[in-house]
């Protein structure tokens, strides 16, 4: 009884040790698959030390090790870029600089992964199909060359690279950004326009989605989120900088 307990504690640092290097390797390489692992490795740290069992534990810390590592190895992430979309005829606002706030995002839309909506309103996402830039930075500059093309004003994200100070900022908050179950992209929230010159300040609420196209995978998904953008960056323009 007792080399059992000894086995078992003996176990459990070995098992906390492997999860504190997962840890520091998902800081150094901040990848899905190191998150992944750490949690299943969080997770079998947990249940290790609840158990109460009698089991001999000594093969224990050698086999958690070699799941660890295979949760994390099973192959190179796949990343997937949302390809250039034309912005479409010019539509004409009252400023021509204008600096765009980095587009905030829910929690889940920070992350790397891609996500998606099922059936039974869940949302799922896998550890190696991945967005191949930042969401948060991705969405905006996307936004921003929208603009600029739609507009034909000097736009650009914050900070404001120009020695002339921009006349006008742009706020976008995020409160959905997904691949729906009804097979669109789905982009929802809110827009914030503040005046710098002494003009209207502007808000709105938008709801915007773009088609994927059937059995298109994730590169039909990175497709609709870019289309979903430029509808965006039309409408935002439309209703009047």
């Amino acid at each position: 009884m007792h080399q059992t307990a000894a086995a078992r504690q003996r176990g459990v640092a070995q098992l906390r040790a492997t999860h504190l290097r997962w840890v520091f390797r998902r800081r150094e390489v901040p990848d899905a698959r190191y998150r992944l692992a750490g949690r299943r490795c969080a997770a079998m740290l947990r249940r290790t030390r609840d158990s109460a069992s009698e089991i001999d534990m000594r093969p224990l810390p050698f086999a958690l090790a070699v799941i660890c590592l295979l949760a994390a190895c099973g192959g190179p992430a796949v990343r997937y870029a949302a390809p250039p979309v034309p912005s479409g005829s010019r539509i004409g606002i009252s400023v021509s600089r204008l600096e765009v706030r980095e587009v905030s995002l829910p929690a889940y839309a920070q992350t790397e992964e891609i996500w998606q909506e099922f059936a039974d309103g869940s949302l799922r996402s896998e550890s190696d199909t991945l967005w191949a830039d930042d969401p948060s930075r991705g969405v905006t500059l996307e936004l921003s060359q929208h603009l600029s093309a739609l507009t034909g004003a000097r736009v650009a994200a914050e900070p404001w690279p120009f020695e002339d100070l921009p006349q006008a900022r742009l706020d976008v908050r995020v409160s959905e950004m997904v691949a729906g179950a009804d097979g669109r992209f789905r982009l929802a929230g809110q827009y914030y326009v503040a005046s710098y010159g002494g003009g209207r300040d502007r808000s709105g609420d938008f709801r915007v989605s773009a088609p994927i196209v059937p059995d298109s995978g994730s590169p039909g998904i990175a497709a609709a989120r870019a289309a979903a953008v430029r509808d965006l960056a039309r409408l935002i323009a439309s209703r009047g900088i």
